[in-house]
């Protein structure tokens, strides 16, 4: 994926899954369960807002930044649709075709209608819903189109025509009588009359409406036989305070933002009758049984407090007997202490000196360790050096350059110096280009590189070998002269195992021919427009200084321009990493190097790059240590 964050998801007519992220759009193909990435390089789609598939079959999205583009699902080929009103502050929200000339755009200024044939558009703010002319979300109806928004729903007939809004309907929730909920025997909607006794402090009667914007209700209400005039409000709540004893009709409509008043209004007659009890005999009784309770729940308190400071000063006492005791034994101890303090002092004595000891080796570590600090820099400083004097050894990129037009090098050292090597060089019609890996790293993997290096160059630019196979042939012969020369000397250890992995690979541009051999090491050539990666190997086995090796032997092969070749060592693939830990591995390696093939050379460096540094920096599961590179890494790319 582009991102992890997606924005919207669109299936298309071919049953494949087109994803919005906020760093481009990304497309699944359900058929081959294959996720890719494919609008990542175009930098002005980076935040996805609405996608829709078009009647011709092309995809329109729109983003962020409130532009508009068409891609066509096939070739991925993107075009950018201009319009004076698509402009940056205004955002497509939605996209809907409602025949073969007319697209509607919903925007945060308002519905666009955009004309497909003569590409002129127009901006409609008027009978939309009320406080703002945005839309967003638009569902076409046969024609019909049902546009919302946060503030409620409207409708639009294609031919401009807006549809009338719905009547709204008025009903009650439920009513209150002095702060107490009534439990009606029948449905507060059914009920004709409501009979409830005096006094009422407050009645309270909670309204609501049916309607597409119910927040723009205003209710038209009147208490007949107490209000002298109708009230108008937005709150669905009415109350009224202290009504006396009577009979009232209270009359109640509700009203929308268009004017549409409800048509059946409800009428409820409310009776209030005299109290069977005297309501204030009453309250002093209650006043009087409360007072009570409160009394006697005070004198049980005081009583329980009564009796359990009895029982506490009863313990106090057995403890205050215990405590005297107790410090009769804590004044031997004491005594006891004094003694053991004597012995005490004479042992702080002992641990000074044997502290006045330590702090004298102490002194002598430090003054080691400010050596070895030194010793290090002085090391620090030697390798450093010997890096520039390996670079300047292998070919710059000036000097490539001259050779091939198009081609990048990726060389990571795993310390300072590597054992990893890179040459090229051209003689009348032919390009050489040789990839090694000595064994080891750091300093001895170096040493073995510069005297590969070195062989390599004089076969070619002396004894002028330009056959891959004979100058590895004559490379495995001159490295065991000089093991045998090396091994006559006592002391020394032995390099039975030590050598090489190299391949080489020679290009005729006239005859478009590539010649090749390899040792311990495979060539990826790469059919750019086929899309074909063809693995180029002649043996398994390494040069090396006594191991028996097999004669090399070289291979033809023809190629064709804009053709993409690999020559590297393994160090890209056995790179450990992921959130298993595990190694890249070679299949991962072909797969990405086949993604990239089509890209310009220095573009699949960085990608490279960029891919190493990620498997090496995954979050890592079940506590494993920090991931460090393992081996030396190079990879030689050519455009042939």
């Amino acid at each position: 994926l582009c991102s992890d964050f997606i924005t919207n998801l669109m299936l298309d007519s071919r049953e494949r899954l087109w994803i919005g992220t906020v760093k481009g759009l990304g497309l699944f193909k359900t058929r081959s369960n294959i996720f890719e990435c494919i609008i990542k390089q175009y930098k002005q789609i980076s935040w996805v807002y609405a996608m829709y598939q078009m009647n011709n079959g092309k995809i329109w999205i729109s983003t962020k930044s409130g532009k508009l583009f068409e891609i066509d699902p096939i070739t991925l080929e993107i075009k950018e649709i201009i319009d004076t009103l698509l402009t940056h502050d205004n955002l497509i929200y939605d996209i809907n075709q409602v025949d073969n000339q007319h697209v509607w755009l919903s925007t945060s200024k308002g519905l666009i209608q955009f004309n497909l044939k003569d590409h002129k558009s127009i901006l409609f703010k008027h009978n939309l819903v009320k406080h703002d002319n945005s839309a967003h979300k638009l569902i076409n109806i046969k024609n019909i189109l049902l546009t919302a928004n946060e503030y409620g729903l409207s409708i639009l007939d294609t031919a401009l025509k807006f549809i009338k809004l719905q009547i709204p309907q008025t009903y009650i929730n439920n009513i209150t009588l002095n702060g107490i909920k009534l439990d009606l025997d029948t449905g507060v909607n059914y009920l004709k009359t409501l009979k409830i006794p005096a006094p009422v402090d407050s009645l309270e009667i909670k309204l609501g409406s049916v309607d597409f914007n119910s927040s723009s209700i205003t209710y038209k209400y009147k208490l007949i036989g107490y209000d002298t005039t109708f009230h108008f409000s937005k709150s669905p709540r009415i109350v009224y305070h202290n009504l006396p004893i009577g009979k009232y009709t209270l009359y109640l409509q509700a009203i929308n933002s268009f004017g549409q008043e409800d048509l059946d209004p409800i009428l409820l007659n409310i009776e209030i009758n005299k109290p069977k009890q005297n309501p204030v005999l009453l309250r002093i009784l209650k006043t009087f049984f409360l007072t009570a309770l409160i009394v006697i729940f005070i004198i049980s308190i005081l009583s329980y407090l009564y009796v359990k400071n009895k029982k506490l000063l009863r313990i106090i006492q057995l403890q205050k007997a215990k405590l005297e005791i107790h410090n009769k034994k804590l004044e031997e101890k004491i005594k006891t202490i004094m003694e053991q303090s004597t012995y005490i002092s004479k042992l702080n004595e002992e641990l000074r000196k044997n502290y006045e000891e330590l702090k004298q080796v102490n002194i002598a570590l430090k003054e080691k360790e400010e050596m070895l600090i030194a010793q290090n820099t002085e090391i620090e400083s030697s390798l450093k050096y010997a890096q520039h004097i390996q670079r300047i050894l292998l070919p710059g990129l000036q000097e490539i350059e001259q050779i091939f037009t198009s081609f990048f090098i990726l060389y990571i050292p795993r310390e300072y110096i590597s054992g990893d090597f890179y040459w090229v060089s051209q003689v009348d019609k032919y390009k050489i280009a040789i990839v090694g890996d000595a064994t080891g790293h750091g300093i001895p993997g170096a040493l073995m590189s510069i005297l590969g290096l070195s062989i390599v160059k004089k076969l070619v630019n002396e004894y002028h070998l330009f056959e891959p196979d004979e100058i590895l042939n004559r490379l495995r012969d001159d490295i065991r002269d000089f093991y045998h020369k090396y091994n006559t000397q006592e002391g020394g250890p032995s390099l039975e195992k030590e050598g090489f992995a190299i391949s080489i690979a020679r290009i005729n541009t006239n005859t478009r021919t590539l010649t090749y051999s390899t040792a311990g090491q495979v060539i990826y050539l790469i059919d750019t427009k086929a899309l074909v990666l063809h693995e180029l190997r002649d043996s398994r086995r390494d040069i090396t200084f006594a191991f028996p090796s097999p004669s090399y032997s070289q291979y033809n092969l023809e190629y064709k321009e804009g053709d993409m070749l690999y020559l590297f060592t393994d160090g890209y693939p056995d790179q450990i990493g992921g959130k298993e830990v595990k190694k890249f591995k070679y299949h991962r390696f072909k797969a990405m190097l086949s993604r990239i093939c089509t890209l310009p050379t220095e573009e699949q460096r960085f990608i490279l790059e960029e891919t190493l540094n990620d498997w090496m920096n995954l979050p890592l599961v079940n506590g494993s240590e920090p991931i460090f590179q393992i081996d030396d890494i190079t990879i030689l790319g050519i455009r042939l």
